[in-house]
C-alpha cells in the first residue's frame, strides 16, 4: 500500500510546505490566456474532484472554542490505488506542466499496509525522483487520559 502527492516545485505561502496542484488548477481553470480546451478539461476535472472527493468536515483535531474560526489547511494524498482520482490528476497536471508549471510527485510505501498498533515503524518516502529516504514513525497510544 502506499500515497502518493501531486507538487509543484514551490512552497504554499500559508503553510509552509509544497503547493499541492488543485489551487493552481483553479486558477487556470479561470485564466483566459489559457486554451478554451485547457479550460475545459480543468472545469471538468475539478468539478469531478469536487462531487468524488471526500472533503473533511474540520481539519482541526480540537473541539476548543473558536476552532472554526482558524485557518484550514489540507494536503491531498490518493491510495495509490486510487486509479480514477490518479488518471484525472494526470489530466491537470498535464495542463499545469504545458503553462510552465513544474510538478512533481511524492510517495509513502506501506507494504505493511496502515499502521494500527502501538510502536515504531520505518516508512519509505519517495519525495522526488531523487529522493528517497527512510524515517520512523511512532504510533502512541491514546495519552489524552
Amino acid at each position: 500500500m502506499g500515497f502518493i502527492r501531486f507538487v509543484l516545485m514551490r512552497l504554499h505561502p500559508d503553510s509552509g510546505v509544497e503547493d499541492g496542484v488543485f489551487r493552481t488548477a483553479y486558477a487556470l481553470r479561470n485564466d483566459l490566456s489559457v486554451g478554451v480546451e485547457d479550460r475545459r478539461i480543468l472545469l471538468e476535472s475539478l468539478e469531478w474532484f469536487e462531487r468524488n472527493l471526500p472533503k473533511p468536515n474540520r481539519f482541526n483535531s480540537s473541539a476548543s472554542k473558536g476552532y472554526y474560526r482558524r485557518a484550514t489547511r489540507g494536503i491531498s494524498w490518493f491510495r495509490d490505488s486510487a486509479s480514477e482520482c490518479i488518471s484525472r490528476m494526470h489530466r491537470i497536471i498535464d495542463i499545469l506542466k504545458a503553462q510552465g508549471h513544474e510538478v512533481t510527485k511524492a510517495m509513502v510505501r506501506m507494504p505493511t499496509g496502515p499502521l494500527k498498533q502501538v510502536g515504531d515503524y520505518p516508512v519509505t518516502l519517495d519525495l522526488n525522483a531523487d529522493v528517497t529516504t527512510t524515517i520512523t514513525v511512532s504510533v502512541l497510544g491514546d495519552t489524552s487520559n
